[in-house]
């Protein structure tokens, strides 16, 4: 039995449970985490795998491996592309702000999308930091200039896969100021070659996983059981295992969503938020 058991990080940033039995002997194990920001998730231990024998009993007849792999996929991808879970969220590598520029590029080759940016002026003691608002589209602007109490805004230009700043940059001789924050990564595809590999999910969530390829088991069957979305009087309804898998997904979006301050960016009046300065909590009777 242990006599006591603790965390601790080396200086390659692996994090390691320690424990020190009653014989003194010393037993180090590494510890695998899930994201980087906000904080340190605890890495799930279950794999796509795991989902389809948990359901298998509940289908008469399995596809073949190969479309399981897409099943299990597709759910992860629904998942993933519903809510920047902040397991599936990386820093940005800072990008330094030139004088009279509009348009920056980023040098992330697993982005998906934004979650949080903001400005901040490193060359201030202590540095100056500035939220930043993203909207849907900002049109290039070649007259005003602006700086880090002025540029409130931006978007994501998919035409030119760039940054574009509510206006362009006026830096000052001896400032600087960069653009630093966090993304969204995209998802490693589930194949063959990872079918038995832990997901990129909390343990905790795993039942929200295995409720949706159990959807897609059924669907694929042309099980009734599969359920469907209908619109009714402009609201969608779910049944079956499909109304199943949503409910535990608004569930879990539910538990992970702390947007009561300036945290929201997606672009206002879409259908992911709205921007920080019209953020209006939901209340639950």
């Amino acid at each position: 039995m242990a006599q006591s058991t603790f965390t601790m990080i080396d200086s390659n940033g692996q994090n390691w449970q320690v424990s020190i039995n009653t014989s003194g002997d010393f037993v180090a194990t590494p510890v695998s985490t899930v994201g980087t920001t906000p904080g340190i998730v605890p890495a799930g231990t279950y794999s796509p795998s795991d989902a389809i024998t948990q359901n298998k009993v509940f289908v008469g007849n399995l596809p073949s491996t190969t479309i399981q792999y897409i099943a299990c996929d597709s759910v992860q991808s629904i998942i993933w592309s519903l809510f920047p879970w902040n397991w599936t969220v990386n820093t940005l590598t800072n990008i330094t702000l030139v004088n009279g520029q509009q348009d920056y590029s980023h040098t992330q080759t697993d982005f998906y999308r934004f979650v949080n940016l903001e400005l901040n002026q490193t060359s201030s003691s202590p540095n100056v930091v500035r939220a930043l608002t993203q909207k849907q589209h900002l049109s290039q602007d070649l007259v005003t200039t602006g700086g880090i109490e002025t540029i409130r805004s931006y978007s994501w230009e998919p035409n030119i896969s760039k940054i574009r700043l509510e206006y362009p940059a006026a830096i000052p001789s001896g400032t600087t100021i960069v653009i630093q924050g966090d993304y969204q990564y995209l998802p490693t595809k589930i194949t063959s070659s990872n079918f038995s590999t832990a997901l990129n999910l909390p343990d905790v969530y795993f039942p929200v996983f295995s409720a949706g390829v159990l959807w897609q088991l059924y669907k694929l069957n042309n099980d009734p059981r599969a359920g469907t979305a209908q619109v009714v009087r402009g609201g969608r309804v779910y049944t079956g295992a499909l109304g199943e898998f949503h409910d535990l997904l608004l569930q879990m979006k539910e538990a992970e969503d702390f947007s009561d301050g300036e945290d929201l960016v997606f672009p206002g009046g879409g259908t992911l938020g709205v921007g920080r300065d019209n953020f209006t909590p939901r209340i639950v009777s």
